[in-house]
C-alpha cells in the first residue's frame, strides 16, 4: 500500500479482504502527510492507516520505506553504501532524519522545504527526539 490520490473506501474493503485471505500487508512508507502546493495533504501512511483500522491493527506485516530495518538493508548490502560516510537529507524528522540516525550516518541534513519545520526540530530537541546534523532552507542550500 502506498499513497493513492484516488483511495476510496471499496479500495479499504478490497485489502482488507486480500489481508484476511492471507495477503501480505506490505507499505511503501508510512509518511502521514506530504507537502503539495505549500499544503499538507494526506501520504501513504493516512492510506495504510485506513486499512490497519479496518483490520484492527497497529501496523502493516512490513514497511519498506524509511526508517525501515528492510531500507537500511538495501542501501548497505544491496547497493553497498557505508553510512558512516554518506549523508542522509530529507525533510521528515521521523522517516528520513531517523534513517540517518539509525544507520549512522556521518551527517543528517533537514531541508524546510518539506514536511518539517524548525519548530518541530526544537521540539524534537526538547523531547530528547530525533534531530538533525544541519538544518537547510532548501535543498539548493547544500549546491557550493
Amino acid at each position: 500500500v502506498g499513497c493513492d490520490s484516488s483511495f476510496t473506501y471499496r479500495k479499504i474493503c478490497y485489502a482488507s479482504r486480500c489481508i484476511q485471505a492471507g495477503a501480505v500487508f506490505i507499505s511503501t512508507n508510512l509518511d502521514a502527510g506530504d507537502m503539495h502546493g505549500g499544503v499538507l495533504m494526506p501520504g501513504a501512511g493516512a492510506c495504510v492507516g485506513a486499512i490497519c483500522s479496518a483490520l484492527g491493527r497497529d501496523e502493516p506485516d512490513v514497511n519498506c520505506g524509511k526508517p525501515s530495518s528492510i531500507m537500511l538493508s538495501v542501501i548497505r548490502d544491496s547497493r553497498g553504501v557505508d553510512l558512516s560516510r554518506a549523508a542522509v537529507v530529507g525533510d521528515r524528522l521521523d522517516t528520513d532524519i531517523m534513517l540517518g540516525v539509525t544507520g549512522d550516518a556521518a551527517v543528517t541534513v533537514l531541508t524546510l522545504s518539506g514536511v518539517a519545520t524548525v519548530e518541530d526540530v526544537a521540539q524534537a530537541a526538547a523531547d530528547g527526539g530525533v534531530v538533525p546534523t544541519t538544518v537547510v532552507p532548501r535543498l539548493s542550500a547544500l549546491v557550493f
